[in-house]
């Protein structure tokens, strides 16, 4: 005779994981940013810069089609404007490479945080400001305890704000 307790308990369902984007949303134009490709700097006046935790001057300069400007200082910031090559597309295509992969929505603009380890000491993030065109921004400082992305996303913000001008 047997009871209940002879048959094995069936094998847990496995946990259920959310598929990982393969695309983003549509892109609304918030800005060409074609226009500041020769002065990425122009968006995050040294004002704002201040008022977001930005020290260090900006340096601008320029590689290939790219507006390139950087902060030196403690926390760094260095931004790419991308008037062309989709970076944010590009960056969903290589979602399964990131450790850390996280759409958001900046100023109502698709954007991801990327990186290949935790957050600690900084943080990467791509927004899309019009089909095919986008800022990457990348935060880094020395010491780590701090929300890196929370202000690169209110970086971020501000530079949108500035294309809307």
């Amino acid at each position: 005779m047997c009871v209940a307790a002879c048959s094995p308990a069936p094998p847990a369902p496995p946990p259920s994981t959310a598929p990982v984007p393969t695309m983003p949303s549509d892109v609304p134009v918030v800005g060409d940013v074609r226009g500041f490709v020769d002065r990425a700097c122009a968006l995050l006046p040294a004002e704002r810069a201040v008022a977001l935790g930005v020290a260090g001057t900006a340096e601008q300069s320029r590689a290939d089609d790219r507006g390139l400007c950087v902060w030196q200082g403690d926390p760094r910031l260095g931004l790419q404007v991308r008037p062309s090559g989709n970076p944010l597309a590009a960056v969903y295509r290589r979602s399964g490479s990131w450790q850390v992969f996280a759409p958001i929505t900046i100023a109502g603009q698709p954007a991801v945080t990327i990186a290949t380890a935790q957050p600690g000491t900084g943080c990467v993030l791509v927004v899309g400001t019009a089909p095919g065109q986008g800022l990457e921004l990348d935060l880094s400082a020395k010491s780590t305890g701090s929300d890196w992305c929370g202000r690169l996303v209110r970086i971020a913000e501000a530079m949108i704000t500035e294309l809307r001008k």
